[in-house]
């Protein structure tokens, strides 16, 4: 894990008590990520990532549940704008062998993906057509179909219309169509990429 350069001293004065465990940073940093407070959260969880890890290391076992914190650093650091910090660290994460480590929170794979797709849409319909695929190929090798989480799926329908990004367009309309209920607003965006895709098709 390549954690970047944070100062924990600032967030620290959050705690009222002196000795703090990465238990308490963790919680501490769901709880203001819940509050959109995002650059405080990122910063306690690359500490809660750093502590982890050494905790782990000095039991000489996988550091697993770091990689936990350092992906969630990643998301918080992104939704904070801080994308210099953010894309290097989603990168890594995808990088990590979820599967075999940390099976049930291979999810994260797919979220990590998302992120850099809403980064995408600020860049160019290439760039976001290139990462789209290579999306769905990583997803599917730990399986997963992406796009799979519902508001993701929206989020990203939307950027490829923004864009015009066709074949993105009609794969992320048969991920939402295969959903049961499909709410008034998500129909209603179905139908605008279904003009869309007609009109180009």
């Amino acid at each position: 894990m390549n954690l970047p350069d944070y100062d924990f001293t600032m967030v620290s004065k959050l705690f009222k008590k002196s000795e703090i465990s990465t238990s308490d940073i963790a919680d501490k940093a769901y709880s203001l990520w819940k509050k959109q407070e995002y650059e405080d959260a990122a910063i306690l969880f690359c500490e809660a990532a750093r502590r982890m890890q050494q905790e782990s290391l000095s039991k000489g076992s996988h550091h697993g549940e770091a990689m936990n914190y350092y992906i969630r650093a990643a998301f918080n650091f992104n939704q904070a704008g801080k994308y210099s910090i953010a894309e290097p660290m989603l990168y890594e994460a995808l990088k990590y062998d979820w599967p075999s480590f940390l099976p049930n929170d291979v999810h994260m794979v797919e979220w990590a993906y998302s992120y850099l797709l809403y980064n995408a849409e600020t860049k160019s319909k290439k760039e976001f057509e290139i990462l789209f695929n290579e999306a769905i190929q990583h997803c599917n090798r730990v399986g997963r179909h992406f796009p799979s989480i519902h508001p993701q799926q929206e989020a990203l329908l939307q950027i490829a219309l923004n864009l015009d990004a066709l074949e993105c367009i009609r794969h992320i309309m048969n991920a939402i169509q295969s959903r049961k209920p499909i709410s008034r607003a998500v129909k209603l965006l179905l139908k605008q990429a279904a003009e869309k895709s007609q009109l180009f098709s």
